[in-house]
């Protein structure tokens, strides 16, 4: 009985644990480039991708 008591509170309170609201800031960056790149020793074909960076809230923004 003491068991299932233990068990119900500890449930109890990983369901109503609190929990921090994460905000990012997201400020008005510059033009960034942004270089992804894959390289394979021995393997044809390697991948270089370049990008911009584009601010969060842009409306005109590819995402």
């Amino acid at each position: 009985m003491a068991r299932s008591i233990i068990t119900a509170f500890f449930l109890a309170a990983l369901i109503w644990s609190c929990e921090e609201i994460y905000q990012p800031e997201l400020e008005e960056m510059e033009n960034l480039l942004v270089v992804e790149a894959r390289f394979v020793s021995g393997q044809p074909g390697q991948v270089v991708r370049l990008y911009r960076t584009v601010n969060f809230n842009d409306p005109y923004g590819v995402y």
